[in-house]
């Protein structure tokens, strides 16, 4: 008497994997009216990204891939005069800083 053999393959998906946060800032001078800058980075598929600042924020859904891309434009940026803009995850918290002027 022979038996069947049945193969299973099971497939995990990224459900709950952690990846790496990083954030980048594209450019950290901006003369245009308005000023602004593109921030990209990685983080865990599915969670959101936050870009703060006094003058200008945005926030983005990290993609399956684990890539993020924002632009975020500063209309109310004082000339020549640097300020901070923070790059939040929020489902960690972690938080990375960038300084951004918007030139003459």
């Amino acid at each position: 008497h022979t038996g069947a053999k049945i193969w299973f393959e099971l497939t995990v998906s990224g459900q709950g994997e952690q990846h790496e946060f990083t954030a980048t800032q594209t450019f950290a001078t901006s003369g245009d009216d308005p000023p602004g800058s593109t921030y990209y980075g990685t983080g865990t598929p599915g969670t959101t990204v936050q870009i703060l600042s006094a003058y200008g924020s945005g926030s983005v859904v990290v993609n399956e891939a684990g890539q993020w891309t924002v632009a975020v434009t500063f209309p109310n940026a004082p000339v020549d005069q640097g300020f901070e803009v923070k790059a939040k995850d929020t489902s960690t918290g972690q938080k990375v800083y960038f300084e951004f002027t918007r030139t003459g």
